[in-house]
Order: C-alpha cells, then structure tokens, then sequence
C-alpha cells in the first residue's frame, strides 16, 4: 500500500493481490490494527500527504494529486477529516514550528 500512493484499488483488488478472501483480510487488520484495511489506507495517504507538505515546497493540488486524489477540492475535505484543519493551515503551522526550533 505504502509504495502506490498514488494508485486507485479497491478492497478486492487488494485481496486478489494477496490472494486472500475480504473477510479474512477485514479480520486481520481488525484484529492487529483495529480499523478496516481502507480506512487503514486512506490514514496512510494523509499521513503521507502531511509529511509531503511539510517537507516539499509541492502544492496542495500537486500533493493531492500524487496522493491518488484527482479533486484537490475532495483531498483537501478528507485532511481537514483526518487533521482538524486545512493542508494550508497544517503546513503553515509546521512552518512557524520549524522557524521557532
């Protein structure tokens, strides 16, 4: 999952990639990461995406777009979910952090 951010999959897709049923998979990522293996991914995308804009000069769209997202708009609303606040106000934070240490 970690090296195709940028790629579009559905949970059968991942099963038929690991040759497992969705119900085994959904009960593994339950049972060892409590949460269900998309909603797993999509952290995973954000999380990367925060860093992306933290240590990149790349534009939200740009990072939107490297993370699998083709509405900037829609990445933008699933960060602010995750986050508690806008990509642009997320890296202007980290920003002053980084000014002040």
């Amino acid at each position: 999952m970690q090296k195709n951010m940028r790629q579009q999959f559905t949970l059968g897709d991942l099963c038929k990639h690991l040759e497992i049923s969705e119900a085994c998979l959904r009960r593994q990522f339950s049972r060892h990461l409590h949460t269900a293996p998309m909603t797993y991914f999509l952290k995973q995308k954000l999380t990367w995406s925060a860093n992306m804009l933290c240590t990149t000069s790349l534009t939200i769209k740009e990072i939107a777009y490297n993370a699998g997202y083709e509405d900037p708009f829609y990445f933008s609303k699933q960060f602010r979910i995750q986050f508690g606040m806008s990509p642009t106000q997320y890296r202007k934070i980290h920003a002053l952090s980084l000014d002040k240490g």
